[in-house]
């Protein structure tokens, strides 16, 4: 055994050998006479062939390498600057360390290679060094060279095969995988955070913003860029823009809705979804929320039904319509009934009665849709014709000729008034028999239909209907005429109001003229 070495004369002497073998195995070393860009050494291998791949095609491949020389079993420590420049050097980068005898002779060499789990685990040593403000020149990562490098024999065959086979099967895609790795490691689970500052005007208010019914308009809001689970200051742009944030609550399932009213009336069925809300100590925060595209259920001191924003606008076709109207009904007095069932629990359903009034757009107006869908849908059955195209709310309000046929039609008390002067029916008796007939198209269908009209002298030289008795309902004809003409004479009715000569005139105005 020889004289032992000082840590300097030892980091030379590996520095000399892993010269000496790099020549001796045909790879060109450069060395560094600055030690400040992170590697000891740039190797540069010979370019071989590859394959079918001529000159001009074959790659050349060089790696950088930071040396350590070591004498002890233990864990080897490098200082973090240099590391990181050498970490995100994009081409194939290694510490090598080689372990000498404390005399200098040679025992084995080991590569670490920073890429995968080597480069995470620098990467996340970069990333908490940020957080804790450390100065990366002074701060200092440790590898375990013998659990994570790949031994070799201190040759020059051992060194140029195990560079090789780390080196050549990468070297096409080796910059590319690199820069994935740089760019996406650490941030499994998203790359921003924002703390936000929100006003909370009400406990209930808190609750209804936690299950996601209310967005969350920040009054502050800091961005964290989070890698590794470890958060920085964020100093980019993304949220600059945000004026509100929604909660998005944990699903809980699929569940069936079904909203009952009085006892033998048809039930209203939904499929929803179910969430569920934070844990709160109080009895009035949100514990459940049942959302349908139409409406919301929370369940909290009780249940709640609530139609969304966009009732008044989003289009449906008549079917759903049905079922909409049909459970608004139901539940317009508070009355209404709701249970539900979650997917797969067949034997177990949740019937709660509703504890509040019907709440959300357009309640005010729920009489007359409910009339209408429901008017509409028995109009067409008894026409027997489909109503498939989605159509608005709104829509429904502009189709005044519509509107008038199925209160006509199926309304027992219908707000449709005709009024005709005196003088029209000449010598007329008390009452006067008249027909209506039509046609109209709303929510891709189209019927023609007649009604028979009732009219009495009202004084001031004028006859006003009375009363209305639908006679007939078809699909729409083509001759409106003969179908007036044909269904007049089987009913022995001599008077007929064409559609083109009735004008529309407001209630208001007709009450005004009333004596």
């Amino acid at each position: 055994m020889g004289q032992r070495l000082s840590p300097d004369d030892l980091g030379q002497t590996g520095e000399d050998l892993f010269s000496r073998l790099c020549s001796q195995a045909g790879l060109i070393c450069n060395k560094s006479h600055r030690d400040r860009a992170g590697w000891d050494f740039v190797v540069d291998m010979p370019a071989t062939r590859v394959g079918s791949k001529s000159l001009d095609q074959r790659p050349a491949a060089a790696c950088s390498v930071q040396l350590k020389s070591t004498s002890n079993p233990t864990p080897v420590r490098l200082v973090l600057s240099a590391i990181e420049r050498l970490a995100k050097d994009p081409r194939p980068a290694f510490v090598i360390v080689l372990r000498l005898a404390p005399d200098g002779r040679e025992v084995a060499g080991y590569l670490i290679h920073l890429l995968g789990p080597i480069l995470e685990r620098i990467l996340r040593r970069l990333r908490q060094a940020e957080a804790d403000r450390l100065d990366i020149s002074k701060a200092t990562i440790s590898l375990n060279y013998q659990n994570l490098g790949r031994r070799f024999e201190l040759t020059p065959d051992g060194l140029k095969a195990v560079i090789d086979e780390a080196c050549r099967p990468q070297v096409n895609s080796y910059v590319l995988e690199k820069q994935r790795q740089l760019d996406g490691l650490g941030y499994d689970d998203g790359r921003l955070m924002a703390e936000a500052t929100v006003w909370v005007e009400s406990p209930e208010h808190l609750s209804r913003m936690l299950i996601g019914l209310e967005p969350m308009r920040p009054v502050q809001l800091r961005t964290f860029d989070v890698r590794f689970g470890v958060a920085i200051p964020f100093a980019g742009a993304a949220f600059d823009d945000v004026e509100e944030l929604r909660i998005e609550p944990p699903r809980i399932g699929s569940c069936q809705v079904a909203v009952r009213g009085a006892p033998m009336t048809k039930a209203a069925v939904f499929a929803a979804d179910a969430y569920v809300g934070p844990p709160m100590p109080d009895d009035e925060h949100v514990w459940l929320l049942v959302r349908h595209e139409d409406f919301t259920l929370t369940f909290a001191g009780g249940a709640r039904f609530e139609t969304v924003d966009g009732f008044s606008r989003r289009r449906r076709p008549l079917v759903d319509w049905v079922q909409l109207a049909r459970a608004l009904t139901h539940l317009a007095g508070g009355q209404g009934v709701v249970s539900f069932q979650f997917e797969g629990a067949v034997q177990s359903r949740l019937t709660l009665p509703m504890s509040e009034p019907l709440n959300g757009p357009e309640t005010d107006r729920l009489p007359q849709l409910v009339q209408f869908i429901d008017g509409w849908s028995r109009l067409t059955e008894t026409a027997g014709v489909l109503a498939v195209e989605p159509f608005s709310f709104e829509d429904l309000w502009g189709a005044k000729d519509v509107q008038m046929a199925v209160d006509m039609m199926t309304n027992p008390s219908p707000t449709a008034r005709f009024e005709f002067e005196a003088e029209v029916f000449g010598r007329a008796p008390d009452s006067v028999s008249a027909l209506y007939f039509n046609t109209c198209r709303f929510g891709g269908a189209a019927l023609s239909y007649c009604v028979k009209v009732t009219l009495e002298p009202q004084g001031a030289g004028t006859y006003r209907s009375v009363a209305f008795i639908p006679l007939d309902a078809r699909a729409a004809v083509d001759d409106l005429q003969a179908y007036g003409e044909e269904l007049a004479t089987a009913a022995g009715i001599r008077v007929l109001i064409h559609p083109d000569k009735v004008v529309e005139v407001s209630l208001e105005a007709m009450d005004e003229r009333a004596p």
